[in-house]
């Protein structure tokens, strides 16, 4: 099964090389004779050449989203609003008296107990974090035992200040989430990339791991009572995080997307043909069905090609990509609506299934505007930015592809 996968946005050769090895994994895991090739266009797309400076407020960080708004208890939005403030869920539901957490004479009797437990937890857990190989892997980058005993100490820290009424069961989760954000932070720093080497659930996962085995398996959700206590507090948070970086990030991030589109629009015969070129030597080395992979504006890119090629597409698949978008935005001027007021998709196409996160900005829905393709919604459980390469990491998305 001959197949070429064709990069997203911001994507550089060093990333592209890991993209495809773990891309042509995930096939080959689910079909033995897949054959995965790579199309690598990156050396012609784009970047800020002046740091940004045409997007309001992105220097200054002086203007913000002041009306955005958010749906309060989806635990990926939430996230991407820990992204800003790690600590922002906890604080969220911090003790009225704001007692110091590890001083028992100051703390009420009844958070005595948690506290003890958890600072009795708070090296371990740090050192875990540090040590383990897998966490390592999966965030992309060595996490020394310092910042890890630091970033811990903060976590557990707000954590000791929350409301009297949560246990350590209750606590887990949200630890689990402020640990990871934390960790992103210090891998990621305010990093506007789209296509990013950290695993955000593989982190969240392992996290999970180290604090349910050091509170002796237990797991909790505080749901409604977080939401009891943080009231209308959740809300506000989003204001102060669109004010405290949230905003720089999006814009940052959508601002590399254009100028790869930009990029690509201004080079597209260049690209078309190149990607002709690797489309052809993969045929030739493995005669069979094709099948097209386009993550993010590699979906365009494969979209393109089937608009102007006799070759047959057994499937296109395309990930996290504005294929639905262009469309509806006239993009493709040789399309002409049929009866049903749809685009026809090109009849070189046999299948074709588009994977989109709601969480990820940068993903579109194609069914709605043209014909014969399946939408799958596809929940990375990553924030954005993390988002829109998070697709690729796990396995369930090969599953859902390749069934």
């Amino acid at each position: 099964m001959p197949t070429v996968f064709v990069h997203g946005i911001t994507v550089r050769e060093d990333r592209f090389n890991e993209l495809l090895k773990r891309v042509r994994s995930g096939f080959t895991k689910r079909r033995a004779d897949a054959v995965v090739d790579g199309f690598y266009w990156g050396d012609m797309a784009s970047s800020l050449r002046y740091d940004g400076a045409s997007i309001p407020g992105f220097i200054s960080e002086k203007r913000a989203f002041d009306d955005w708004v958010a749906t309060t208890g989806d635990e990926t939005q939430l996230a991407m609003l820990l992204l800003d403030e790690p600590l922002l869920e906890l604080r969220l539901v911090r003790d009225a008296e704001d007692f110091n957490p590890f001083a028992g004479i100051d703390a009420p009797a009844e958070v005595e107990e948690r506290n003890q437990r958890l600072e009795a937890a708070r090296s371990s857990v740090a050192l875990a974090i540090a040590k383990e190989p897998d966490l390592r892997a999966a965030a992309g980058a060595a996490i020394s035992e310092v910042d890890a005993q630091q970033l811990v100490a903060e976590c557990f820290d707000a954590a000791g200040r929350a409301d009297r009424t949560l246990e350590v069961v209750d606590l887990i989760d949200p630890l689990c989430r402020a640990i990871t954000a934390s960790i992103y932070r210090l891998v990621e720093g305010d990093s506007p990339k789209l296509d990013q080497r950290f695993q955000w659930l593989a982190v969240e996962t392992h996290v999970q791991a180290v604090l349910e085995k050091e509170f002796a398996g237990e797991r909790g959700w505080v749901g409604d009572k977080l939401s009891g206590l943080a009231g209308g507090a959740a809300s506000r948070s989003v204001t102060f995080a669109m004010k405290h970086g949230l905003r720089k990030r999006v814009m940052q991030s959508t601002a590399l997307f254009v100028g790869d589109v930009l990029a690509y629009m201004a080079k597209r015969d260049q690209v078309q043909d190149a990607l002709k070129k690797v489309i052809d030597k993969s045929l030739a080395a493995s005669p069979g069905p094709l099948t097209l992979v386009g993550h993010s504006l590699g979906g365009i890119i494969c979209f393109d090609y089937c608009l102007n090629t006799a070759t047959d597409i057994q499937l296109l698949i395309t990930v996290g990509s504005q294929v639905g978008l262009f469309a509806e935005l006239g993009a493709f001027p040789a399309l002409v609506a049929g009866p049903d007021g749809k685009l026809p998709t090109p009849k070189v196409i046999e299948t074709w299934i588009n994977v989109y996160d709601p969480n990820d900005i940068l993903s579109f829905l194609s069914a709605p505007v043209l014909t014969r393709v399946k939408d799958v919604d596809f929940n990375t459980k990553a924030p954005f930015p993390a988002a829109h390469s998070e697709y690729w990491n796990q396995a369930a998305l090969y599953e859902q592809l390749l069934p």
